[in-house]
Formats: structure tokens, sequence, C-alpha cells
């Protein structure tokens, strides 16, 4: 809550790329204009969303806007099928599952302590 969003960003994309690079190393293969191109738009807006996301994180409460963030999983399963011809596989929907499910858990538990700690606090002697 301390940090800007665009400071959190910077960090991500800071050490992203300085752990990316010995991998890349490795299986780099030089690439054209087009592809150039197409990755500064990827990373213009995979950097709005981060900024976007980090934002909110800050201005709510994060079990009310972690749902929205797990249709991520929809959003890549369909443009993943639908541009690329990826069906997931069972392991995919068995990932998907468990991280859904626990993301469910964790806003329940949440609320359900959050109700407690409300309900308790009014109790006081």
């Amino acid at each position: 809550r301390t940090e800007s969003s665009v400071t959190i960003v910077a960090y991500m994309g800071i050490f992203l790329g300085l752990f990316s690079i010995g991998p890349a190393v490795w299986v780099w293969q030089p690439f054209g204009l087009e592809t150039l191109a197409w990755m500064v738009v990827i990373g213009l807006f995979g950097s709005i969303a981060q900024m976007s996301l980090s934002q909110s994180l800050k201005e709510t409460d994060p079990t009310a806007l972690m749902p929205f963030d797990f249709l991520k999983l929809v959003w890549t399963a369909l443009i993943g099928a639908w541009f690329f011809a990826e069906v997931p596989d069972i392991f995919t929907w068995i990932g998907a599952a468990v991280i859904f499910s626990s993301g469910v858990f964790i806003a329940f538990r949440e609320k359900r302590v959050s109700a407690y700690a409300e309900g308790d606090s009014g109790s006081a002697v």
C-alpha cells in the first residue's frame, strides 16, 4: 500500500528481466521487426494491466478483487483455443480447478473471519 503502482510494475519488470536472461540465452533466436513490434505491444498492454491490478489491490479488499483476477484463466483458455487451436489438456483443467477452488475457499474463509471479528468486537466488556 505504500509504493506506487508504477514502482511495483517497474520492480516486477526489472526482476523478471534479470531472471529471464539466463534461460533465454539457451534458446534465443534472432527475430524480425514485426516480432519486435508485437513484443512492444504485448509489453505495453501487459504493463498497463499490471499497473491496473496493482492499483486496484491498493484501492480495495483483495478478496473482492481476486475472483475477477481468476477470469484470466478463462480468457487465456479461450484465446488459446480460438487463435492457436490449443485445447487445454486434463492437467490444465486440474490446475485451473485447484487454483479456482483455493481462491473460493480463501474468499469464503476471509469473509467468515471478518464477519466473526465484526460480531466479536461489539461484545467487548
